[in-house]
């Protein structure tokens, strides 16, 4: 029968994740960045060659990513055999989602406790070991929701929240973009739409192209990097040139930071949280 062997993760619903993240910080130590997370690297004492990780996450009041909008919090449980434990807690009549999902990194079930209390279980692959993590992002069609913040030409950090689809097609992949900025004196709001030549099966490395409403046209590239997923790009004359960092901390969580720049000065940087919004079993 497997077991729970660690945990993998901590995620924690609030009213106000900016602030409930700068508590945690401030008052506790807790190193949590701008998009209100972070992430605990830890080895194994009997396996030193693994690298585990442990997500310390704050997410807004309204995901659904815990189930029931009464729980606080939910918790994910790294095990070691899942199909094992599964099998046990539906004998034993516990509240076992139907929903599994498995990736290259591990695989993940869902479950409630008698309290109402969603429950994550974890069991990792190879993604321990250095190979390649797997993606969701990108490889998966869906809605993503983005929050974080985001600075523009006056150096000042602004609140940004956005959404983002992505849909698959025989020939090229479509990633619908869109971000609103508080800017303090209204909303602004930025689309793009990036089409994708799909990854083959073998290759860690594709192409994409975009226009850019202020740049004009934009060639980039992915590249899959563990558990990241790189992107650098340029605008058509040559001017304008940016670099995308979009690393996985679960299947339903990225982080998001990037950075464009145009002739010789920053144009914008961005620091953003990517949850998937179709993720609740």
């Amino acid at each position: 029968m497997g077991e729970v062997t660690g945990i993998g993760g901590i995620f924690i619903r609030s009213e106000d994740p900016r602030k409930l993240a700068d508590w945690y910080r401030e008052r506790l130590g807790v190193p949590v960045n701008e998009s209100g997370y972070c992430d605990f690297e830890w080895r194994s004492a009997k396996e030193p060659e693994r690298i585990g990780r442990t997500v310390w996450s704050v997410f807004p009041a309204d995901t659904e990513y815990f189930g029931d909008e009464r729980s606080p919090f939910m918790v994910n449980y790294r095990v070691d055999d899942l199909d094992g434990l599964l099998e046990s807690l539906q004998e034993s009549g516990a509240n076992v989602d139907d929903r599994l999902e498995e990736f290259d990194y591990g695989r993940f079930a869902w479950l409630t406790d008698p309290e109402g209390k969603r429950i994550e279980l974890w069991e990792p692959a190879g993604e321990e070991t250095g190979d390649d993590p797997g993606h969701t992002f990108l490889f998966t069609e869906g809605t993503w929701r983005a929050e974080g913040r985001i600075v523009l030409d006056d150096g000042t950090w602004k609140p940004a929240s956005g959404v983002t689809t992505i849909r698959h097609r025989l020939e090229e992949w479509v990633v619908e973009g869109e971000m609103r900025v508080d800017s303090g004196d209204g909303e602004e709001r930025m689309e793009n739409v990036y089409r994708v030549r799909p990854f083959s099966e073998d290759d860690a490395f594709t192409t994409w192209t975009s226009h850019n409403p202020g740049l004009g046209d934009l060639t980039g590239s992915f590249s899959i990097v563990g558990d990241a997923i790189l992107s650098v790009y340029q605008g058509s004359d040559g001017v304008g040139t940016g670099t995308e960092c979009i690393r996985r901390l679960t299947p339903d969580v990225y982080l998001v930071r990037g950075t464009l720049a145009g002739g010789g000065e920053r144009i914008s940087s961005w620091d953003m949280t990517l949850r998937r919004s179709d993720a609740s079993g």
